[in-house]
Formats: structure tokens, sequence, C-alpha cells
């Protein structure tokens, strides 16, 4: 009775050993393995298509005046001289623009009388034309020329092959030349004020 007593006594112990092992936690047990996790943060943005001044590269007026002063010499016809006078006054003009084809324009109208405006006497003039001419400085080795007679205008999109407006000072050249009145013998009429004007255009392309 008493060997029996202690056999079972046993087998308790043993069941018990048992059970407290499996209540270990897992992790006494078990090894996980490292894990990762890994992201991309995408970036976007663009750039408009602008054409502007280049002291900021988003103003867009080149305006100007040239004060010519007497236009007659003392015999009252036209006189010479305007096409330097012209020159030396004209500030340097530096546009900066993105796009790889902008469309570039000149349109001039002629100096003329504001007052006397009716149609002036054989002899006589009150308006004095001249030539227009801008030139655009490129990335490729020759510059882009557009003329136009005053009261006209000349428009240009730049290929491929022309390049792009370099991004360089002074990449717009303006000019005005050959003053001329109707007549190279007409006397100017007498007037206050004789305006005339010079447009130039840059838009940018595609």
């Amino acid at each position: 009775m008493t060997a029996r007593l202690v056999t079972v006594r046993q087998v308790w112990l043993a069941l018990a050993a048992a059970m407290a092992t499996l209540a270990q936690p897992a992790g006494a047990q078990i090894t996980k393995s490292a894990q990762s996790t890994t992201g991309t943060v995408n970036l976007t943005g663009s750039v408009a298509s602008r054409c502007g001044v280049a002291a900021s590269g988003s103003g867009t007026s080149l305006d100007q005046t040239v004060a010519l002063g007497e236009l007659a010499a003392a015999n009252g016809t036209l006189r010479s001289g305007i096409e330097g006078q012209f020159a030396n006054a004209v500030a340097a003009i530096s546009v900066v623009c993105n796009t790889a084809a902008p469309t570039v324009s000149i349109s001039a109208s002629p100096l003329s009388a504001q007052t006397n405006t009716g149609t002036p006497p054989a002899g006589f003039a009150n308006a004095v034309a001249f030539t227009a001419t801008v030139s655009f400085l490129t990335t490729a080795s020759a510059p882009v020329v557009l003329s136009t007679a005053s009261g006209s205008s000349a428009s240009h999109t730049l290929s491929a092959g022309e390049g792009r407006i370099a991004n360089s000072p002074g990449n717009v050249v303006l000019t005005a030349s050959a003053f001329h009145t109707a007549g190279a013998a007409d006397i100017l009429v007498a007037d206050a004020s004789y305006k005339g004007s010079i447009a130039v255009t840059i838009a940018p392309g595609a």
C-alpha cells in the first residue's frame, strides 16, 4: 500500500513539472526574426513658361523714353545725328525666357506731330519715318534679327536651330536708323510735340 502511494505521488510531481514548463512565456521558447519597413516620399513641382525682365525674371515692362529734342536743322529740314543719339540713349535691355521657342516681335510708329495732324502742304512734313531693328542674342552662334519700317511690324518664332534667347546681360539690342521725311528737302512743321514708338514683345513658347 505504501509503495503505491509513493508511485502516485511521483506521477503528480511529474505532471506538475510538465505544466509549469508549458506555462512559460512564448518568448522564452521562440526567437522572432527581425523585420524592417521601407517607404518612398515623392517630390513634385512645376515651372511655368515665362519671359520677363532679367532683373526680376517676372516683370513684363521694358518701357523707356528717348528724348530726341529738336528734330529740325537750322534750315527747317530733318537734322542729322538722330540715329547715334538714339543708340546712346537707349538703356541696355536684358530679358529672361525659360522656353525653347519664344515668339519675338517688333512694331514701330513714326515720329508724328501731335497737334498739326492734318495732311501738310507740298514741301512740308509732319512725320519722321525710320526703321526699327531688334537683335536677340541666342544660345546658337548667330543672333536673331528683326527689322520693320515705322508703321509696320515683324514677328518670328525661334526654331530649334536658332537656340534659346541667351541668359546673358544685354541680350536684346534695339536700334533705330534711316530717319527721314517723305521728301529729303521737306520742312518739318512746327509742333510742340512729336511722338513715335517702338514696341518689342517676347512671348514664351510651348
